[in-house]
């Protein structure tokens, strides 16, 4: 593609294929952007990535939280709503929440460094499809608005999870 073809010209090392069969090389550092959901293996995909990594090595996987409060409170038929349709297939064969993926990373053999919901979106998603959140006034003010999606945050409860992984030295 024409994005590969920039990226090695300015001297990037790109690999372009199948995530299951081009070959990946050692490193000490993998990031899975938004990827995991669309596998149909990914259990294993963490085993061959983790064979291909130092030990000490870190990983960072992100994905879509099945347990998000935008994809618990606006449900998938909802029309327009894409993301939360697009946690099922066909767009995504996979949708984890906090404490699958968690086990699934375990099952990986990896050490679990840092779990998280990051997003920022997520009161902004659910007050376009259902506009309740109007009636608390929450858009009026800033700090609350910040406030009740950093409480989202923290108690992993975000549409959107990153988990920091490391392989063993062993």
């Amino acid at each position: 593609s024409v994005l590969v073809s920039r990226g090695l010209d300015l001297g990037y090392n790109i690999s372009q294929g199948d995530i299951h069969t081009v070959p990946l090389p050692k490193v000490d550092f993998y990031l899975l952007y938004e990827v995991v959901e669309h596998l149909v293996n990914p259990l294993g995909l963490l085993h061959t990535i983790k064979s291909k990594m130092s030990p000490g090595a870190h990983l960072i996987v992100t994905t879509p939280n099945a347990d998000g409060f935008e994809n618990v409170t606006v449900p998938p038929e909802t029309e327009g709503r894409f993301l939360a349709s697009a946690l099922f297939p066909p767009y995504h064969l996979n949708a984890f929440s906090l404490k699958s993926f968690y086990y699934l990373c375990l099952q990986s053999g990896f050490d679990i460094v840092d779990a998280s919901t990051p997003g920022t979106l997520d009161l902004s998603i659910v007050n376009y499809h259902n506009s309740f959140l109007d009636k608390l006034n929450i858009f009026e003010s800033e700090p609350a608005f910040i406030s009740w999606q950093e409480s989202l945050k923290a108690s992993n409860g975000s549409g959107h999870m990153q988990f920091i992984l490391r392989k063993t030295d062993t």
